[in-house]
């Protein structure tokens, strides 16, 4: 019996690759017509806010260990070997004495002006945690000025305050946000406070509330130059180049950004 021949053109399949190729180049069409959601400022300032330090990511530990580390079991670090004169280790209960301010062994036994540093660190950083655990403290019961809620008593998210550089009343970040947007009113109206009417150009996003003057300037000092090792938004997504707010802004410009 003849072999019957098989034909030589693949027009089934050819039609059906050209309507797989037209199904993805429709689809990569509207997927481009698509508006894409920008982060809102709210987004942005959950890691800026006044308050908070941010630890970077911690990558798990290699499954391939080198032979160094072979003494590392169940996360304790090997002893240290106390004839060994030149320690790498910056705590080590072998050869480093006992810091009664954080409670580490770390003081150099024969470097007196390390322990010197050492010390002062330690008493800056005291007295800043005893500063800010007063203020959380303090945090607990303020109520926002406008939504007449306790701040601290809201989801997580909006446990903020929004800092007004030039009086001392409480709102929450959100409340004064939506203040200051309304367009409808003049602008000494929506930049003015709720409660006092005095004018401040900005809002300091905050997790807690200072009682003192002097400190909640120290800490909207700092949110501002936080800010200015941020690239300016306007100049980074624009293509104009352009900030609306010129050397007003507190974000970061370079100089060869016009203005």
């Amino acid at each position: 019996m003849a072999d019957i021949a098989k034909p030589t053109g693949t027009t089934g399949d050819d039609d059906q690759r050209d309507n797989v190729e037209e199904t993805k180049n429709t689809t990569e069409e509207i997927s481009n017509d698509v508006e894409q959601p920008e982060n809102t400022d709210e987004e942005g300032d959950e890691e800026g806010a006044v308050g908070i330090r941010s630890s970077p990511p911690q990558s798990p530990p290699s499954a391939s260990s080198s032979s160094s580390d072979s003494d590392e079991v169940l996360g304790v670090s090997r002893a240290c070997n106390a004839t060994d004169p030149n320690c790498d280790f910056v705590e080590c209960a072998v050869h480093k004495e006992l810091c009664d301010s954080c409670d580490t062994h770390c003081l150099e036994p024969d470097d007196d002006e390390q322990r010197r540093l050492h010390r002062a660190v330690c008493k800056k950083n005291r007295f800043f945690e005893r500063q800010y655990t007063i203020a959380v403290t303090q945090s607990y019961n303020k109520v926002c000025g406008i939504c007449m809620e306790v701040v601290m008593n809201k989801r997580p998210r909006d446990q903020r305050f929004g800092l007004l550089p030039n009086c001392m009343h409480v709102f929450c970040l959100r409340c004064i946000r939506n203040w200051r947007r309304v367009k409808t009113q003049a602008p000494a109206v929506r930049q003015g406070c709720p409660m006092c009417r005095v004018v401040s150009y900005f809002v300091c996003p905050s997790f807690v509330w200072y009682e003192n003057a002097k400190e909640k300037w120290n800490n909207i000092a700092l949110y501002i130059t936080v800010c200015g090792t941020i690239p300016c938004k306007y100049l980074r997504q624009d293509g104009r180049r352009k900030c609306p707010f010129g050397k007003k802004c507190f974000y970061q410009h370079t100089p060869a950004d016009t203005h």
